[in-house]
């Protein structure tokens, strides 16, 4: 007897995002934290 393996195609939980190192703060990071109180 031949057994057909159930094959689930989904989609990749990455897909169309920019693989690789995140850049460590954007302008918009620096303004929140050079206004947020110490």
């Amino acid at each position: 007897m031949e057994s057909v393996a159930a094959v689930v195609h989904r989609e990749r939980w990455n897909k169309g995002k920019i693989v690789g190192q995140k850049a460590p703060f954007t302008p918009k990071d620096i303004w929140v934290l050079a206004l947020a109180p110490n």
